[in-house]
C-alpha cells in the first residue's frame, strides 16, 4: 500500500492494491516462496501502475477526442453550422429510440435492415420510426423558425438515401 501511495494519487491507491492482490490470487501458482514473494508482489505492483498510467493516457486522449465531437458532427452533416446545430438541437427533442434511428441511418449510413438488426426490430419498424423522426425534425425546425429547415431535414435524409432498403 505504501509503495502505491508514494507513486499514485491517494484516490487510486486502494483499487491498485486490490488489483495487485487479485493478480496474486489468480496466479497463486506463480508466486514464489518467501522471501521472493515480496519482490514478486512489488513487480506486479509496478506493472499494475504502468498499465494504469497507460489506461489513463488512453482515457485522456479519448476525452479530448470526444470533446471535439461537435466539430466532427458538423463536418459529418456536411451543412452550414447553423443548420447542423438546429438539426442537433431538434434531435434532442426526439425519443431516444428515434434519435438512435436517425443517427444510425443519417450519420452512420446504415440500411433499415442493419438498423433493425442492431435495435432488435423489423426493417419496416425502422422505416416507420425514420419517417416519423424526419417529420418531427422538420416540424421542430419549422416551429423554431429556421430559414433552412427544409434544407436541414433534407440534408439528414439525403445522407441516408443510399442506405435505405
Amino acid at each position: 500500500y505504501a509503495y502505491m501511495l508514494r507513486r499514485q494519487p491517494t484516490a487510486e491507491v486502494s483499487d491498485l492494491v486490490a488489483e495487485v492482490f487479485a493478480t496474486a490470487w489468480r496466479r497463486i501458482e506463480d508466486v514464489p516462496p518467501s522471501p521472493e514473494s515480496r519482490l514478486w508482489l512489488y513487480r506486479v505492483a509496478r506493472l499494475s501502475i504502468s498499465q494504469h498510467v497507460r489506461g489513463e493516457r488512453r482515457r485522456q486522449r479519448l476525452h479530448m477526442k470526444l470533446g471535439r465531437q461537435p466539430d466532427l458532427l458538423l463536418r459529418t452533416l456536411g451543412t452550414e453550422s447553423d443548420i447542423a446545430l438546429s438539426v442537433v438541437g431538434a434531435l434532442e427533442h426526439l425519443r431516444a429510440a428515434d434519435r438512435e434511428v436517425v443517427r444510425l441511418i443519417g450519420w452512420e449510413g446504415l440500411t433499415h435492415a442493419e438498423v433493425g438488426f442492431i435495435l432488435g426490430c423489423s426493417p419496416n419498424a425502422v422505416a416507420i420510426r425514420w419517417h416519423r423522426a424526419l417529420k418531427r425534425i422538420k416540424t421542430l425546425l419549422d416551429s423554431e423558425g429556421t430559414d433552412s429547415s427544409a434544407k436541414a431535414a433534407e440534408s439528414v435524409k439525403r445522407r441516408s438515401s443510399d442506405g435505405e432498403s
